[in-house]
C-alpha cells in the first residue's frame, strides 16, 4: 500500500491532535505505575475505550492497541505507518499524514493518520487515525459528502466495495457487494450497457435510473458513472431528481393532454362541419320536395292525378323532416340522460311482428326476401311498446336500405332463459372491423361514404343503443366485413316489474270534438289558420287568436272549452299568460303546442299550469286525441 500526501512536522487535524495527547497521557501512566496494578488497569482500560483507532508501538511490535485499532488493522504495523514511525521514534518529530490508501478488510479506505514519539520513553510511538474515505472521494469528484457515492475495481464491475455514509443511509446493504441489485428491473439493462461503455472507453456517463431505499421505494436519480484515470477503479455519483423527474412527466403529460385536446377539437371542428352539412342535407331535400310540389299544387292546368301525387310527396317529405327533428331530439335527451321509457307488459312477439310487416312493403319494392323466423313465444315482457318498435323499425330500415335488389333479411325471435334474443341478419353490404366499434355513436356514418349515399345522419343505431339500455339490455353488431352482410343482435331480459299503466293515448274519431269550442293562440297565421281549419273539420268550434292580450278578450267573449297555446310569443310568452290566468281563478284546459320539445320545457309547461305539453310537429290526429283525454280527464275530476 502507499501513502498519498506529504507528511507535516506538526498535527493538522485537531481531533487526531487531541486524541494523540490523551493516549500519551494514559501511556505515562501506564508506564509509571507499574507497581499500582489497578491504576494500570484503569488506564490501559480507558485507553481500550478510545474511539479513535490508537496504537502504541516501537519499529518492529505493537506494545497496545484499543478495540478500533484491532477491529480494522489487526495487531500488525501497517505499512503506511513504518517509515513515519522511524522518523518519528528517530528524531521524537510529530508526523501527520493527510491521506493514506490502504486496504481494510479488502476494502479500499482513505486515512488521515498523526503519529507521536511517547513522551516518557523515546522507545514508543503513538500512532491514531481516523477514515476519511467519504471526504476524500468527494473532493476527487467535486461533490459534496451529500451526495451518494459508491465504487470498486474496474475489472469487477458488478462488486461494489465502498459507499459512502449518504448511499448507506438511503440504501442501507443493498449496494454491497452487488450493486445493481439496487436498481430498478427496468433500467438495469440500459444501465449495464452504459456502465460497460464508460469503464471500456473511460468516459463518464450519465442516465436517469430508479434505485431503491430502504423502504423499498424506487426513486429517479440522475446517476453518473467515471472511470479513475489514475486508478483502475470507477467511481458512481446519484443526485436525487425524482421531483423533477415527476414534474417532467407531468409536464408531458399536460403537453400530451393539450396537444390531444387540440386534435380533438380539431376534429370536434370537423365533426361539427360534417354533421352541419350532413343535416342541412337531410333538412333541405324535404323541403326541395315541398317546394316543388307545391308549385305543381298552384298550377291550375295540374290535373288530379298531379295533384293527388303532390299530396303524396308533401306529407312524405313532411314526416321526413319530423323524424329528422325526432331524431334529433332523442339522441339530445339520450345524451343528457332525459330519455325516458314507458315501462309495462307488451307482447314482444306481435311487435316484432308488426314491425316486419311494416318493413315488407319497403322491402318487396327492392326484391329483398325479407323473412320473419320466431319461435313461439308465451308470455309478455317488461317493456316500452313504442320505443322497442322505434328500435326495430331502424334496424329493418338500415336492413333493407344496405342490402341490394335480391338479397334477404331475417328477423328472429328466441328466448334462452330469462332472456329475449332478437336478431336482424341481413346480406347487404356489411360492416368494416374498424367501424364495428362505432357504429352506435351519433352521427357515426358522417365519414363513411357508403352510407352517405344511402342517406339519413346516423342518429338510429344511436338511438336504439340508449333505448334498449334503458330496458335493461344490449344491443351488439357482427359482421364478417364488407360485402359479407350484418348481423345486430338485442337481448332483452323477460323479467321485470312493470309499472301502473297509463291511459293509452288512442286515436279520436274524426269527429271527436263535436260541438267543443277550442281557442288556438298562435302568433303564426300559417299555423293558426291551419289549425282552425282542420279542427272545423273535426267538429269543434274555433276561435282564434294572435297575442296573449286577444287571446284573454276571446276567453271573456267566447268562454272556450279548451285553449291551445303557443309558447314563443311576442310581448307575453304562453308560460306568462297561463301563469296570469291561473291566478285570475281561470281554470279552462289549456294544451301547450310549443316547438321547444325538451323534457325541461315540458315540466316547466305544466308547473307553469298547463295540462299537457305538446311538441311540434304534431301529427293531427294525435292532437285531436290530446285534446279529447284532457276534456276528458275534466270531466271526470269534475265529477
Amino acid at each position: 500500500m502507499r501513502s498519498a500526501g506529504s507528511a507535516a512536522t506538526e498535527v493538522t487535524d485537531p481531533e487526531l491532535g487531541w486524541a494523540c495527547a490523551v493516549i500519551d497521557a494514559l501511556m505515562s501512566i501506564v508506564l509509571r505505575a507499574e507497581d499500582d496494578r489497578q491504576e494500570r488497569k484503569d488506564a490501559l482500560d480507558c485507553f481500550e475505550q478510545t474511539l479513535v483507532p490508537a496504537a502504541v508501538l516501537d519499529a518492529d511490535t505493537v506494545h497496545h492497541a484499543n478495540q478500533a485499532w484491532r477491529r480494522s488493522l489487526g495487531s500488525a504495523i501497517p505499512d503506511w505507518a513504518r517509515t513515519s514511525l522511524e522518523l518519528v521514534l528517530r528524531t521524537g518529530a510529530t508526523i501527520h499524514l493527510p491521506e493514506v490508501i490502504t486496504l481494510i478488510g479488502n476494502r479500499t479506505r482513505w486515512l488521515t493518520a498523526t503519529l507521536i514519539r511517547a513522551g516518557t520513553d523515546h522507545r514508543l510511538a503513538i500512532v491514531v487515525w481516523k477514515e476519511m474515505t467519504d471526504s476524500a472521494i468527494a473532493r476527487y469528484l467535486d461533490v459534496t459528502t451529500e451526495i451518494a457515492v459508491w465504487s470498486g475495481a474496474i475489472n469487477a464491475p458488478s462488486i461494489c466495495d465502498y459507499c459512502n455514509e449518504q448511499t448507506r443511509s438511503y440504501a442501507g446493504d443493498t449496494f454491497l457487494p452487488v450493486w445493481q441489485q439496487a436498481l430498478h428491473p427496468d433500467d438495469q439493462m440500459r444501465w449495464m450497457y452504459a456502465f460497460a461503455q464508460t469503464c471500456q472507453q473511460r468516459r463518464p456517463t450519465t442516465l436517469e435510473v430508479r434505485l431503491r431505499r430502504t423502504d423499498g421505494e424506487f426513486r429517479w436519480h440522475s446517476v453518473s458513472v467515471v472511470a479513475s484515470r489514475s486508478t483502475p477503479r470507477w467511481f458512481s455519483v446519484a443526485v436525487d431528481c425524482h421531483q423533477d423527474r415527476l414534474r417532467d412527466v407531468e409536464r408531458g403529460e399536460l403537453l400530451d393532454r393539450l396537444r390531444q385536446a387540440r386534435i380533438d377539437a380539431e376534429r370536434a371542428h370537423q365533426l361539427k362541419d360534417q354533421i352541419l352539412a350532413a343535416v342541412s342535407h337531410e333538412l333541405r331535400a324535404p323541403v326541395t320536395t315541398l317546394m316543388l310540389w307545391e308549385r305543381v299544387l298552384r298550377d291550375p292546368v295540374a290535373d288530379p292525378a298531379a295533384r293527388l301525387q303532390a299530396l303524396d310527396a308533401i306529407h312524405q317529405s313532411a314526416s321526413a323532416q319530423s323524424r329528422i327533428v325526432a331524431d334529433l331530439l332523442d339522441v339530445s335527451r339520450g345524451i343528457s340522460g332525459k330519455l325516458y321509457v314507458d315501462i309495462r307488459s307488451i307482447d314482444i312477439g306481435r311487435i316484432v311482428g308488426e314491425a316486419t310487416e311494416a318493413a315488407l312493403p319497403a322491402a318487396l319494392a327492392k326484391r329483398i326476401s325479407l323473412m320473419n323466423d320466431q319461435s313461439t313465444f308465451d308470455g309478455e315482457i317488461a317493456g316500452d311498446a313504442s320505443r322497442l318498435r322505434q328500435v326495430l323499425d331502424n334496424l329493418l330500415s338500415n336492413a333493407i336500405k344496405f342490402t341490394d335488389p335480391g338479397g334477404r333479411v331475417i328477423v328472429s325471435l328466441r328466448r334462452t332463459g330469462r332472456v329475449i334474443v332478437i336478431r336482424v341478419s341481413d346480406t347487404g353490404c356489411g360492416i368494416a372491423p374498424s367501424e364495428l366499434e362505432t357504429i352506435f355513436e351519433p352521427f357515426s356514418q358522417g365519414n363513411d361514404p357508403l352510407a352517405r349515399r344511402h342517406g339519413g345522419l346516423g342518429l338510429g343505431l344511436a338511438i336504439a343503443k340508449q333505448i334498449i339500455e334503458l330496458h335493461n339490455g344490449t344491443i351488439t353488431a357482427f359482421s364478417e366485413g364488407p360485402s359479407r352482410g350484418a348481423r345486430m343482435t338485442l337481448t332483452l331480459p323477460v323479467a321485470g316489474q312493470p309499472r301502473a299503466p297509463s291511459p293509452p293515448a288512442g286515436i279520436a274519431p274524426p269527429r271527436a270534438l263535436r260541438s267543443v269550442r277550442v281557442l288556438v293562440i298562435d302568433d303564426d297565421e300559417r299555423v293558426r289558420n291551419a289549425l282552425a281549419l282542420l279542427l272545423d273539420r273535426a267538429g269543434a268550434i274555433v276561435d282564434r287568436a294572435d297575442s296573449a292580450a286577444a287571446a284573454r278578450q276571446q276567453l271573456v267573449r267566447t268562454n272556450p272549452h279548451i285553449v291551445i297555446c303557443d309558447i314563443a310569443m311576442p310581448d307575453e310568452d304562453g308560460y306568462t299568460f297561463i301563469r296570469s290566468l291561473r291566478a285570475s281563478g281561470n281554470k279552462v284546459p289549456a294544451i301547450a303546442l310549443t316547438a321547444y320539445a325538451s323534457s325541461a320545457h315540458s315540466d316547466e309547461a305544466l308547473s307553469a299550469g298547463f295540462d299537457l305539453h305538446v311538441a311540434k310537429p304534431v301529427d293531427f290526429q294525435n292532437l285531436v286525441a290530446s285534446l279529447a283525454r284532457v276534456l276528458d280527464l275534466r270531466r271526470k275530476d269534475a265529477t
